[in-house]
């Protein structure tokens, strides 16, 4: 964020107004100290740890944690003093500005080096993909300073071929050597190239396709629902999609497990292809919940647990897998939900326009092309779908005024009273846009949930289709749970129907116009509409016969005298 004007201090909770931008391809929120609102003192977040190869856009302005060495020698620029430091898993620059009050005495290159700072960016180069650093912001953030121990390393191999004659003077030396050289195979078993150091889901994901990786998560999504090999994994950091091998076995949510595999890529989603069974250390709570508007859905939050209100603005339409799609969107931009059939979760209750909360693993499926598209929400189990109002063609017959805003859960009995209040969706829910944790709506709450930027006309009458992305051999849902085949077929059948006897009405029409054309009766009708208006009467004669009155009589336009 940068500020025109204005001085605020470290870890204080701020609401700001401004207007977004880029400076050196860094995302930036410009404002001025008239837009931003002091709220009182607010923690901080934890810092990330991370290698250094992993710092990018993914952590840009993020509070990062690094332990690695110093490989380059002082660079003093506009805006500080620069070192490179690296922990094997790449380079990157931290910028130490003047007024942070940091020693830099004793950074010489070798030196190892932990601390936290901020995640930036400064791209000079015009790539935007350049440029990045990490800035400590005053001395407490050095947690540590480790001089490099270069004198020892030198006097070590002068050791060594001192110590080369004497074994050859005495036997007994040579047998101690043998002792070291078994040794030296324990200290380099054969896991250690296969097992790497652990490392957090989010330095795993900036890996390259096929390395080795090691990390360890919770399990949020347990294999089976998405399909047999996938599962999903998050710790502090990030989250990751599982593919199990068939040697891998199964994995259940709510376990902590230790996976070593190998990173890979599926239908653009970042993955590690597991071969061989992860190591279960114990159970673990979720991690919190991340709450965000539907159309900020994207690539730094894939794989994670998210939680979104909005409106269903799309009619769900059921594969022929029995997986119900559909789009939600509380006005900030359509996003995509899968509901997978091995869930277990109903959808009767859903139809456009009505109103949803809905959870779950934020997955993908897109293509090389287009890198950034086919994000869309899994829901896990019947938890993470309720529905908070729908429109008056889903509210059914059931007890509860679905459509007066009352909170309902989709999979009660469809003759449930209705008046149950929306559950606690499970711990902390943690806002995305802010970073800060809240509680997650409580049943005893008594307030309804509503989309923002949502009014009640909207949720009557849905904003609009946002269908992204097309479903094969797909069926309609009703809003009580049947099939709308058979009443649209009905609809269409009747609107056939009518538009058949339209149809043969114009033509008998048409024929008849054609008919009395050829027959001159449109010339008869004419002459005989012309006497009408000239005055001329007709009487038709008596039906007795006796009198031989004349057939008719024609009497003048002036009441004249009668003409036979």
């Amino acid at each position: 964020m940068l500020l025109s004007d204005g001085a605020f201090e470290r870890g204080e909770q701020l609401l700001v107004t401004g207007s977004v931008d880029d400076r050196y391809a860094q995302r930036t929120l410009r404002s001025s100290a008239a837009d931003v609102t002091a709220l009182g003192d607010g923690s901080e977040p934890p810092a990330q740890i991370t290698t250094t190869g992993a710092i990018g856009e993914e952590t840009e302005c993020e509070l990062v944690q690094l332990s690695a060495a110093i490989v380059s020698s002082p660079t003093t620029l506009t805006s500080g003093i620069a070192f490179d430091v690296d922990d094997g898993s790449g380079a990157v620059r931290v910028l130490v500005a003047p007024g942070t009050g940091i020693d830099l005495t004793d950074w010489v290159r070798g030196a190892h080096l932990t601390l936290v700072g901020v995640a930036g960016q400064r791209d000079s180069s015009g790539t935007g993909v350049a440029g990045y650093r990490v800035m400590p912001r005053d001395s407490a953030d050095i947690l540590d300073l480790e001089q490099p121990s270069t004198p020892t390393p030198s006097p070590s191999p002068s050791t060594t071929p001192t110590a080369s004659p004497s074994p050859s003077a005495s036997p007994t030396a040579s047998a101690t050597a043998s002792p070291s050289a078994t040794a030296s195979p324990s200290v380099t078993p054969t896991p250690s190239p296969s097992n790497p150091p652990t490392i957090t889901i989010r330095s795993a994901r900036a890996l390259a396709t096929g390395s080795a990786v090691h990390v360890r998560g919770i399990v949020t999504m347990g294999n089976g629902i998405v399909d047999a090999p996938t599962a999903v994994i998050q710790d502090s950091s990030a989250a990751i999609l599982l593919r199990l091998g068939d040697s891998a076995g199964t994995l259940r949510r709510g376990t902590l497990v230790d996976v070593v595999g190998t990173r890979s890529t599926k239908s653009g989603m970042l993955t590690i292809r597991v071969d061989r069974p992860p190591t279960v250390v114990g159970t673990a709570a979720e991690p919190a919940v991340v709450g965000v508007p539907t159309g900020v859905a994207g690539e730094r939050l894939e794989a994670q647990l998210l939680i979104v209100h909005g409106i269903v603005t799309s009619k769900p339409v059921r594969s022929t897998a029995g997986n119900v799609a559909f789009s939600v969107d509380d006005g900030s931009g359509p996003l995509r939900v899968t509901v997978f059939s091995a869930s277990g979760i109903r959808t009767a209750a859903l139809d456009r326009g009505t109103s949803v909360v809905l959870r779950g693993v934020l997955g993908q499926q897109t293509t090389g092309q287009q890198p950034d598209r086919g994000y869309r929400l899994w829901p896990r189990d019947s938890a993470d779908l309720q529905v908070l109002a729908a429109t008056s063609s889903a509210a059914g017959t059931g007890g509860g005024a679905i459509g007066s805003g009352v909170i309902r859960d989709v999979n009660a009995a469809s003759g449930a009273s209705g008046q149950a209040a929306l559950p606690d969706l499970g711990g902390e829910v943690e806002d995305a846009a802010s970073g800060s944790g809240g509680a997650s709506t409580s049943a005893n709450g008594g307030d309804t949930a509503h989309a923002p930027g949502i009014t009640a006309g909207d949720r009557a009458n849905g904003i609009g289709s946002a269908d992204g992305s097309g479903s094969s051999s797909s069926e309609p849902i009703g809003a009580n749970g049947a099939s709308l085949i058979d009443p649209m077929a009905a609809r269409s059948a009747q609107s056939r129907y009518a538009s058949v006897l339209l149809l043969t009405a114009l033509a008998l029409v048409v024929l008849l116009g054609m008919l009395a054309w050829r027959t001159g009766a449109f010339g008869r009708l004419r002459t005989l509409a012309e006497r009408l208006a000239g005055g001329e009467t007709f009487a038709t004669a008596p039906a007795s016969g006796l009198d031989p009155a004349p057939a008719w009589t024609v009497t003048g336009r002036e009441g004249g005298e009668p003409l036979t």
